[in-house]
């Protein structure tokens, strides 16, 4: 199983070859290359029907067992939520068949970030300086949980290709990072405590994308205090190969959606500021993800939200609750709790 061990050193290549691009590039190539990436960022927004397909492949241990595919699916609006040159930022939001809205997961890109707010551990965050030839020409994308905790974060570049046009050839950006557990296994695996990502977005030429996955499964080894012994190499456990699919569907179907982000999105605004203001305030984050007083972080801020008029979504009372509740959950690093991660 040596190779299993060349698979990172494939993205290195990438990366390099990428970032030595993008060192060649005047500045006003770059300007016209921040253009046509914002233009693939923008047609990620729509109304599209999601399949989650994930399947484990090969394990370096004979003895493992794989466990079953899995396969989901919905309906998922994609709302434009900030748009400025440097930054793009998207809403995922679940319209449920009963037509119930679920706020689902959010992702900010970032051009040439000076850094980015990563993984590292069960419960524990660290900024991570991006040096500026590595950030040169690169988008950085982080993801956030429902609750918009953080959930991971990756540097890469957008890759618009001659191909571009034809069917399956579209732009396409490429990361790893690594990430706590996916929500469809971590109520049910014990077995490992971090997922190495490969994460590649492509823009697909019928009117959708796809997110596929190239994942680690790892078992990273964690310190009585919570923090990560450097001294042990992660072990893996086996790889999985992920597609997110998103299918772009009449716009109507996502009426729902962006009815119910108009009357609750100043809430879930407030909420970002917030967690901006209190992931910049250290060089670490530490987030118990179980329960505190008998509720989880997303419980109470879901709950503050449904109680929340639209009228009130920014007023100091508001910002106050909210304060309080993800305060309840700082300063303790905990494995992941039923509710807390995404499907991302």
């Amino acid at each position: 199983m040596r190779n299993l061990r060349l698979l990172p050193l494939v993205g290195l290549v990438l990366i390099t070859a990428f970032t030595a691009h993008a060192q060649t590039l005047t500045r006003r190539q770059l300007r016209e290359q921040q253009a046509q990436d914002r233009a693939a960022l923008h047609r990620l927004v729509g109304t599209y029907r999601v399949s989650f397909d994930f399947v484990e492949t090969v394990s370096p241990d004979t003895a493992y067992r794989r466990h079953a595919p899995y396969h989901s699916g919905g309906l998922e609006e994609v709302l434009l939520i900030r748009d400025r040159p440097d930054t793009v930022e998207l809403q995922h939001l679940l319209v449920v068949p009963d037509g119930s809205i679920v706020k689902h997961w959010r992702e900010e890109w970032v051009w040439q970030p000076k850094r980015i707010l990563a993984f590292t551990a069960p419960g524990q965050w660290a900024w991570r300086d991006v040096p500026p030839a590595r950030a040169r020409g690169q988008w950085s994308q982080t993801v956030y949980q429902v609750d918009d905790s953080p959930r991971y974060a990756g540097v890469g570049a957008w890759v618009h290709s001659a191909t571009t046009g034809q069917a399956g050839h579209g732009s396409y950006w490429e990361a790893t990072a690594d990430s706590p557990l996916p929500r469809r296994e971590f109520t049910k695996r014990s077995d490992y405590n971090v997922l190495g990502r490969r994460n590649r977005v492509v823009i697909e030429d019928n009117g959708g994308w796809l997110h596929a996955q190239d994942n680690r499964k790892l078992v990273r080894a964690v310190t009585i205090n919570g923090g990560t012994d450097a001294g042990k190499p992660d072990r893996l456990i086996c790889l999985e190969k992920g597609y997110e699919r998103y299918t772009a569907v009449p716009t109507e179907q996502g009426k729902p959606a962006r009815d119910w982000w108009a009357t609750n999105g100043a809430f879930w605004a407030t909420t970002r500021q917030v967690w901006a203001t209190t992931n910049a305030a250290a060089p670490t984050l530490l987030l118990a993800s179980g329960k505190v007083d008998g509720s989880l972080l997303w419980e109470k801020l879901f709950g503050l939200g449904e109680k929340t008029a639209s009228a009130d979504g920014a007023s100091a009372a508001t910002r106050a609750a909210i304060r309080a509740a993800i305060g309840q959950h700082l300063g303790k690093a905990t494995a992941a709790a039923p509710g807390a991660a995404t499907t991302n």
